[in-house]
């Protein structure tokens, strides 16, 4: 590392010269490109995740869409594994028209007008029609509260406990969470299901969203790690490992949690 020195002195006393700007939006892009900062799900690996997950499923079997938006992700698991039970969960009324239509024509996703969270009630969302896929409960966050004509929506929500036990739901093969920020109280709100271990495979958001939801990934560590063998999603498969200060980047975009148990589907998942 010695010899690295001069350089990173040289960086250090001109990084603010508008000369070193190319050199350091460069840098920058390299770093996301490193940490697959890409929402894509055809090339970021979630389909890669979703296929290994699915394979060899059981009829019956269920899988939760949390932050479902228009059903993208639940139309594509249900192409997979057509003999699953799918919920969808969307809270935007105009944006769940949108993905209960789509969930008849794909056949056994059932769409639920409906957020999940850490408390049975209500809670404000903030929506914009010109960026449905950013709404969000978290105040602050990253979102639609950038765009002039964002508006705020009352929404229902309910404990996933809670919704399990009603639909008749013992065990989760496949939790996906997409909630821009909101993860953490997705998350809380499984308490019950996750300590006894009824959700095999769990998805998740991490990004900037999480500093304004105070939901740090130590916090999901912190919550799953007990149970659960925890990694980044990339192209080609989940990096596992044990949580690190330095994994605290806000760089997303998903994180995949595979109980303990099941260490086959671990390394079956694993980066190649």
């Amino acid at each position: 590392m010695a010899k690295f020195k001069p350089v990173q002195r040289w960086i250090q006393r001109y990084s603010h010269r508008p000369s070193f700007r190319p050199l350091a939006r460069l840098a920058e892009s390299y770093r996301k490109a490193a940490k697959n900062l890409d929402y894509n799900f055809e090339t970021n690996g979630e389909r890669r995740i979703m296929e290994i997950v699915l394979a060899g499923y059981k009829q019956g079997d269920t899988i939760f869409d949390v932050g479902a938006n228009i059903g993208d992700w639940c139309v594509s698991a249900a192409a997979i594994a057509p003999a699953t039970r799918i919920y969808a969960f969307e809270p935007i009324p105009k944006t769940y028209q949108k993905l209960e239509v789509r969930c008849r024509a794909a056949g056994g996703v059932k769409a639920q007008n409906l957020a999940l969270g850490e408390a049975q009630g209500e809670v404000t969302f903030v929506f914009s029609e010109n960026a449905h896929e950013l709404s969000t409960a978290v105040p602050g966050a990253f979102a639609t509260s950038h765009f002039k004509d964002h508006q705020r929506v009352t929404c229902t929500t309910m404990r996933g406990d809670d919704f399990s036990k009603a639909a008749g739901v013992s065990a989760i093969r496949f939790l996906k969470i997409d909630t821009e920020g909101y993860e953490g109280s997705v998350l809380r709100g499984f308490g019950k299901m996750l300590e006894n271990g009824a959700v095999k495979v769990i998805q998740f958001e991490y990004g900037r969203n999480n500093i304004h939801a105070r939901f740090l990934l130590k916090d999901a560590y912190d919550l799953l790690s007990e149970r659960y063998l925890i990694g980044k999603v990339y192209p080609l498969g989940v990096h596992f490992k044990d949580y690190d200060t330095h994994d605290e980047d806000f760089v997303g975009p998903n994180y995949v949690a595979v109980l303990r148990t099941e260490s086959s589907l671990a390394e079956s998942l694993r980066r190649q």
